[in-house]
């Protein structure tokens, strides 16, 4: 099932700059649902790892154009077979207490995923293939698997947080209360529910990094809750609050009005940076024998008025996807591009055999099967963008049946293939996900099986090289499109802000993610 969690942008709080700055006054956040508690191994919401991830590092990050950057791992090695990955520390890097992290630190963090008493059963699954961890020479840490697998890699090192050695027994009474890493932050003050508060952590290895150095310059930074985007706005205006990044076009829509009356003391900022994105679109169970006529469902590609519902539905929120992978995904390649052509589809569906029937506004076929076709959705907010696609596929005698249904019942509708179509939104992809797209995977819900996809799909564990792995997806990404296995819908990659005065966006990076950001010289 689709999973959509909307995220404080996560690149705004990984690197805002501060030239001049208030100090006694933190740069303050708005933070849309509250944290009620920061315990390492449980996601109390979204917002927690954009939080926590300020004060706990990992070994490499992956950046926006799909390469791995060093973090805490200066550099690692993986063995011929591909079993094998070796990691070696960067030997400047301090916890914020003073403790030098070692290779005993990556070991100690890996195994406590696995203690009981520490609840950590939610990240278990994604490291499902790992044998052993062990300290090597100096400096170094192995992880030896049972199979060849990249993702398995890229698992251990972009998602496991590093915390020192002995860390859970001597905060065990306080796990949801504290947390302790290497990053550029250490936490100040926690109320659950209400608000964090950051402070610069002087101990920090990047300040030693020419790039980095330039980054995380506040002071300290502070999170409020506040989950209406009305009252977060107004709070920005009043200089309570400095930055609130808006998710919806009505929470858009209720700031401009604000920012023309604040006489400039707010602005509204519209990034276009490529980043984290959510896609919006249509799943089609292939099982079902209308939909599994490729013919059929590019027509049904060409009923979606895409651009006039990024206008007048989605207020340029979202903008029309030319691809299955978003604009995000490192081997995304535009030009295939989805339009709104009914006259062709009404063509394609009547060279398949549909006609109009004699006695109600559909089309039927030779054996007497009316086009009537049932969308199942779980959020209310896309009823807008159903009813105009039912009335524009009504047109042309498509019938589209719209259906709610809970989020509870949802997974086990579409495992068991009992469904046509399925809207929904969800997280872009940072790479190919053999779960969702191989033949009998686990969460291929739409029934794709196609051996040239499943060939390629076979030869991704081993590809470890960046650029046979990316050229690899981009063949896989062009077969997908060329297959139609969904109604591409639309897409965000962009991120709308209301932004306190004091805020700058220095010219040059006017599209780029607020990484780039600094305060006014107050």
């Amino acid at each position: 099932m689709a999973i959509f969690i909307i995220l404080l942008s996560k690149w705004l709080l990984l690197g805002l700059v501060s030239a001049w700055g208030a100090p006694n006054k933190p740069v303050v956040f708005s933070l849309a649902s509250p944290i009620h508690s920061i315990h390492p191994f449980t996601l109390d919401n979204g917002n927690f790892l954009v939080v926590t991830d300020l004060v706990v590092e990992r070994l490499a990050h992956l950046d926006d154009d799909g390469t791995y950057r060093p973090v805490l791992a200066s550099s690692w090695t993986i063995s011929k077979d591909g079993k094998v990955f070796t990691f070696k520390l960067r030997p400047d890097v301090q916890f914020s207490d003073g403790h030098r992290l070692i290779a005993e630190d990556v070991v100690y963090s890996f195994k406590m995923l696995f203690d009981p008493a520490l609840k950590g059963a939610a990240w278990q699954n994604i490291f499902v293939g790992v044998q052993k961890v062990e300290a090597g020479a100096p400096g170094e840490v192995r992880f030896t698997c049972d199979h060849v697998d990249f993702e398995l890699w890229k698992m251990v090192a972009t998602q496991l947080r590093i915390y020192p050695s002995g860390y859970f027994l001597r905060a065990r009474a306080d796990w949801d209360k504290t947390i302790l890493g290497t990053g550029p932050y250490v936490l100040s003050r926690f109320v659950p529910g209400k608000q964090i508060l950051l402070k610069q952590n002087p101990k920090w290895w990047g300040r030693g990094d020419p790039q980095l150095a330039k980054t995380h310059t506040f002071p300290e930074v502070l999170f409020r809750v506040q989950p209406d985007a009305w009252t977060a706005a107004a709070m920005v205006g009043k200089g309570e609050m400095d930055v609130a990044e808006l998710k919806s076009p009505v929470d858009v829509d209720l700031v401009k009005e604000m920012v023309a009356s604040s006489h400039g003391k707010t602005f509204y900022h519209h990034s276009h940076a490529r980043n984290f994105a959510h896609t919006l679109g249509i799943e089609m169970n292939l099982k079902n024998p209308v939909l599994a006529n490729i013919h059929v469902r590019e027509a049904l590609n060409l009923l979606l008025n895409r651009e006039a519902l990024a206008t007048k539905v989605f207020h340029g929120h979202l903008v029309p996807s030319q691809s299955y992978f978003g604009r995000s995904s490192p081997f995304f390649k535009p030009g295939h591009g989805y339009v709104y052509e009914p006259k062709r589809a009404a063509k394609l569906l009547k060279e398949e055999g549909w006609k109009q029937a004699a006695d109600q506004p559909v089309l039927v076929n030779k054996d007497g099967q009316t086009l009537k076709l049932q969308i199942l959705y779980e959020d209310a907010n896309l009823e807008p963008f159903l009813g105009l696609l039912k009335e524009d596929a009504a047109n042309i005698g498509v019938v589209f049946n719209l259906q709610k249904t809970e989020p509870s019942n949802t997974w086990k509708v579409l495992n068991e293939k009992k469904f046509e179509l399925f809207a929904s939104i969800a997280s872009d992809w940072s790479s190919v996900i053999p779960s969702v797209l191989q033949s009998g995977a686990a969460f291929n819900y739409v029934g794709l099986a196609d051996k040239q996809v499943d060939k390629w799909l076979a030869e991704l564990p081993s590809a470890f090289d960046p650029k046979q792995r990316l050229l690899l997806e981009m063949k896989i990404a062009a077969r997908i499109d060329q297959l139609t296995i969904k109604i591409v819908g639309f897409e965000s990659t962009d991120g709308v802000y209301l932004l306190n005065q004091r805020i700058e966006v220095p010219k040059g990076s006017e599209d780029r993610i607020p990484f780039y950001w600094r305060l006014k010289n107050n």
